[in-house]
C-alpha cells in the first residue's frame, strides 16, 4: 500500500476514494485468505 501520493493532496476527493478502494481491496483479500 503506497501512501506516499497520498501525502501531496491528502484531502482530494480522489485521493480518499483511492484509499477507500486500497482498503476495501486489501479487506477482501484477507477474508478470501481466511475462508471467510
Amino acid at each position: 500500500m503506497d501512501l506516499s501520493n497520498l501525502n501531496s493532496d491528502d484531502h482530494s476527493p480522489v485521493s480518499m476514494a483511492s484509499c477507500t478502494v486500497v482498503l476495501a481491496r486489501t479487506a477482501v483479500d484477507e477474508m478470501t485468505r481466511s475462508g471467510i
